[in-house]
């Protein structure tokens, strides 16, 4: 496959996921290619989990791959919870600190809660908000946008482009998988307000459990470099560690 075709595959992949359905007369304008082109496209992308094809069009895929939030939270607990508290660590006072969703999105919170400094947190996580609610210290800036109730978060433009004015010191994000060739998450609807916290922090984190490595999934958010700290949980392996000894890392307590 040319990186033209993976660059549009992308593309549409993540216009799906943003927007819920598209239609193929929509995709051949868009693109600039026809009506076959964007049938193998769709054909692909079904292949990977990724949309769902319908007469005419696609919709976004059903969550096959990712449980919802409310039984996730209560999987690796103790893993998920090392990596929280590393994170926390992280954070001083006065900063604007971006978290994205998740189940330890959701642990980073409840452990920011206890600590006595002034925050600002940035998210698009409706749980996540709903921690700060009686912390006075800790103002919260919501980024709104399209309402997913499975992950009780919103994605989608209108959340990226409520970053576009905010200086955000660190961001904290949670990737489905990391191996050598870079940071991966599973639903395109995510991709990019994951990309847009990224870009607009001093400083970016990235929180894994050590079961996240040297796995895949199917959309590359950033590709791994100097820039990004890695936050994992204590029960992570030397050999994992060694193989990614050349980045920051910051490992959670037992």
């Amino acid at each position: 496959m040319d990186l033209l075709t993976k660059e549009r595959r992308s593309a549409i992949a993540l216009l799906v996921g943003e927007r819920g359905a598209v239609d193929v007369k929509e995709l051949t304008t868009r693109f600039g290619v026809t009506n076959e082109t964007v049938r193998k496209d769709l054909i692909a992308l079904e292949q990977e989990g990724l949309i769902e094809r319908t007469h005419g069009g696609a919709l976004r895929a059903e969550r096959q791959h990712l449980q919802p939030l409310s039984c996730r939270v209560k999987q690796n607990h103790k893993a998920k919870s090392s990596v929280a508290a590393a994170a926390a660590r992280l954070v001083c006072d006065g900063d604007v600190v971006a978290i994205d969703s998740g189940s330890t999105a959701l642990l980073l919170a409840e452990c920011l809660r206890k600590q006595p400094c002034r925050l600002t947190v940035v998210t698009n996580a409706v749980d996540v908000m709903r921690s700060f609610e009686d912390v006075p210290d800790i103002q919260v800036i919501f980024t709104g946008g399209y309402y997913d109730k499975e992950e009780m978060a919103c994605y989608g433009e209108p959340a990226v482009s409520a970053l576009e004015n905010l200086h955000i010191t660190k961001a904290f994000v949670t990737p489905s998988a990391i191996n050598e060739k870079g940071l991966f998450i599973i639903h395109s609807a995510y991709l990019s307000l994951m990309r847009a916290y990224l870009k607009q922090a001093d400083a970016a984190y990235v929180m894994v459990t050590k079961d996240k490595f040297l796995v895949n999934a199917p959309l590359l958010l950033c590709r791994l470099d100097a820039s990004l700290t890695l936050v994992t949980d204590s029960e992570i392996d030397d050999r994992t560690l060694q193989r990614f000894a050349g980045y920051s890392i910051e490992v959670g307590p037992a």
